[in-house]
């Protein structure tokens, strides 16, 4: 069963030349397959040239507690390209107990799209 989650993108990009406006999240949801849930979205390059990417980092929330986190590299990225992510929910030590299901209402996603260190956009 898949359950669009509410997703938040973040413009928390340190110090770098890549603009927010340059890589948009969107679709992000929790999808159960089997016993396996999974975060799947699509990162867009929106910008017209090249950008030298980073990663994204996850969290999946339960009645206001993380559960779980994910880290998941974006490769760079052709003016106008998408990229699809796929990527399993690992619980982390403290909420074993608190299985991610994509079904549960209570769960969430919010996501921030970091830049590597020195990232800067090609011209």
């Amino acid at each position: 069963m898949k359950l669009r989650m509410a997703a938040v993108l973040l413009g928390s990009l340190l110090a770098s030349s890549v603009l927010a406006e340059d890589l948009k999240l969107r679709n992000v949801q929790l999808v159960d397959a089997g016993h396996i849930t999974s975060i799947v979205g699509t990162v867009i390059n929106t910008s017209d040239h090249l950008v030298k990417a980073g990663y994204l980092d996850f969290e999946v929330i339960r009645k206001g507690e993380v559960v779980a986190r994910e880290t998941v590299e974006v490769p760079d990225m052709e003016a106008g390209q998408a990229w699809r992510i796929w990527q399993p929910v690992q619980h982390n030590g403290k909420a074993r107990a608190v299985a991610v299901r994509a079904h549960d209402p209570q769960m969430s996603v919010s996501a921030a799209v970091v830049p590597y260190p020195g990232t800067v956009v090609a011209q």
